[in-house]
């Protein structure tokens, strides 16, 4: 196992486990793993990581299958693939990828399994903005016409990106591209930022002001390279396409 992504991992899992909303019970466990410094990761209890890991019900599949039969769901390369998309994600074969999905999981997604397998059709990738945005409980409100309820909801899950506008201690000023709904379509509207108060999840670098950041119900989880950035606005604009391909969703709200 690799103790470097159990930590990545952790970062990005911590803030909704904090909220309730997915992972194991254990919220401090989650949270002690998520502030570790990568100096100490040697010291990191495999058997204690992969039972918390293992706890995220909804992410540990995906892992599985980008790691491969042979390989570590929690290898950095595994864990940036599941919340950033690229690299590995890319590699997988959609029918191997619905297989895995309706055996692993199937209809206790937070939508019917048909309309799953047609997002996987359609160009699903096995990432976080696909569970999110094609297969999570908060589009099924979507589909359901409760836009109110479920657009802040898939904002916040959502693994966003932004500028750090300002930094005062934990606090920071975050200009995000938010997620906006229009004509019955979910859209990014990169042409306006939003200016979004967010914290340092536990174990983020130290930030300063023009750094870009991944953010997660919130929380800033880690700063991002050029790369990794590109990767997250790719996937992101990706499964939006997915989503649109599948028809609008009328908005009875």
């Amino acid at each position: 196992m690799s103790a470097e992504g159990a930590i990545r991992f952790a970062r990005f899992a911590h803030p909704p486990n904090a909220l309730g909303y997915c992972g194991p019970s254990d919220d401090a466990s989650v949270r002690r793993l998520a502030v570790t410094p990568a100096l100490d990761a040697p010291a990191v209890d495999e058997a204690e990581v992969l039972a918390l890991a293992r706890g995220f019900e909804g992410a540990w599949p995906y892992l599985e299958l980008l790691a491969g039969p042979t390989g570590d769901p929690l290898s950095v390369d595994v864990v940036d693939a599941y919340w950033l998309g690229g690299g590995r994600a890319d590699e997988v074969a959609a029918d191997a990828f619905a297989t895995h999905l309706r055996d692993r999981v199937g209809d206790r997604l937070g939508v019917p399994w048909p309309a799953v397998e047609a997002a996987i059709a359609a160009g699903g990738r096995p990432t976080h903005a696909f569970h999110v945005l094609c297969a999570s409980p908060f589009v099924g409100l979507a589909r359901r016409g409760a836009i109110a309820a479920a657009l802040p909801a898939i904002e916040g899950c959502r693994i966003s990106w932004g500028e750090v506008r300002s930094v005062e201690g934990t606090g920071l000023v975050v200009d995000v591209v938010p997620i906006e709904w229009e004509d019955g379509v979910l859209r990014l509207d990169g042409a306006r930022p939003r200016a979004r108060t967010a914290v340092a999840a536990g174990g983020a670098p130290a930030l300063s002001a023009g750094d870009r950041v991944a953010l997660h119900w919130d929380r800033v989880c880690d700063r991002l390279e050029p790369e990794r950035w590109a990767r997250l606005e790719a996937t992101t604009h990706e499964h939006l396409e997915v989503v649109e391909r599948l028809g609008p969703v009328d908005d009875r709200t």
